[in-house]
């Protein structure tokens, strides 16, 4: 496979109030509200991308080893800190709860070992990621 690249864009637009309308082609827009804390934050989207990755890896594993649980959830909880003064993400705790017939699926084993090496956002997230950040002014 090589070194793929890939890309995702959003689209972001200022809503007034504290909210910001965020657009990826093909689907429905989300709303970000970080003013007021009525609705859900950057700090909520990192927590779902996270978990959900972790969640959907693990579950492509099981599902590749033919060893679907019978349900499954996942608790997650992100834990916020001041550093000098403002708010930054500590750390992020996820448990997933597959539940099995029976016992668990000695072929599950093998998926709980490698299935986190899969989650690409979660794996970013622990390595660091580089963001870049450019402001382009406008008058009109």
């Amino acid at each position: 496979m090589g070194d793929e690249e890939r890309t995702v864009e959003g689209f972001i637009d200022w809503a007034g109030d504290g909210r910001i309308n965020v657009t990826f082609e093909g689907l429905p827009k989300l709303v970000v509200e970080e003013a007021k804390g009525e609705g859900l934050s950057a700090a909520h989207f990192l927590l779902t991308a996270v978990a959900g990755c972790l969640s959907g890896s693990l579950l492509y594993c099981l599902n590749k080893a033919k060893t679907e649980p019978k349900a499954f959830s996942a608790k997650a909880k992100l834990f916020l800190h001041r550093v000098e003064g403002r708010l930054r993400v500590k750390g992020i705790n996820v448990t997933l709860l597959p539940v099995f017939e029976g016992e668990v699926p000695k072929r599950a084993e093998r998926c709980f070992a490698i299935f986190r090496d899969y989650c690409t956002v979660t794996e970013s997230v622990v390595k660091g990621i580089n963001v870049n950040v450019e402001v382009k002014p406008e008058a009109k």
